[in-house]
């Protein structure tokens, strides 16, 4: 089997959603998940970014299946950037 003729299938839209239920809609679709990062973003385990090959993609791009995925979750730290707005206000 030539794994270069794999057909071709569409990200869905996973941004704000938990990484439990993402990793599922992943799978439903033929994609995996590889790796799972964290940053300090507020909403714990809830996707910020989905990244292919290191490169940030969004919602609706066509990957071939079984593409190997990367989740960018939140770790329920808030960021320093919204702490510092929270407190200048």
């Amino acid at each position: 089997m030539n794994p270069s003729g794999y057909k071709k299938v569409t990200v869905p839209n996973i941004i704000q959603v938990t990484q439990r239920n993402a990793s599922s809609m992943l799978k439903a679709v033929g994609l995996d998940v590889q790796r799972v990062t964290h940053i300090d973003e507020l909403g714990k385990d809830m996707v910020y970014y989905i990244k292919y090959k290191g490169k940030i993609i969004n919602p609706g791009q066509k990957l071939p299946k079984t593409s190997k995925i990367e989740l960018v979750c939140g770790n329920g730290t808030i960021p320093d950037r919204a702490r510092i707005k929270a407190d200048s206000e």
